[in-house]
């Protein structure tokens, strides 16, 4: 059965970083497969879904910082923005 996404297009979220290691810059990728390394964001970044895109790993997100930095990530590696 496929899981519904967790985040809808417009949805405010933060990226989460490696609880071992606060500091790790988090990779965006240019492709929603993640074959292609795109720029890296701050851990709890605040990030707007632009659109989903269902993976045989799961749900990816494009998504956009508010200074514009575009990329795909992962939905385990976001947390909905209270």
């Amino acid at each position: 059965m496929v899981a519904s996404p967790m985040f809808g297009e417009g949805q405010k979220v933060t990226a989460v970083g490696n609880p071992a290691i606060p500091a790790e810059m988090i990779p965006l990728s240019l492709d929603p497969e993640g074959t292609k390394p795109g720029p890296v964001v701050r851990p709890g970044v605040t990030l707007s879904v632009l659109d989903g895109d269902l993976q045989p790993t799961g749900w990816v997100y494009s998504v956009r910082t508010d200074d514009g930095v575009k990329g795909w990530i992962s939905e385990k590696r976001l947390r909905l923005k209270f």
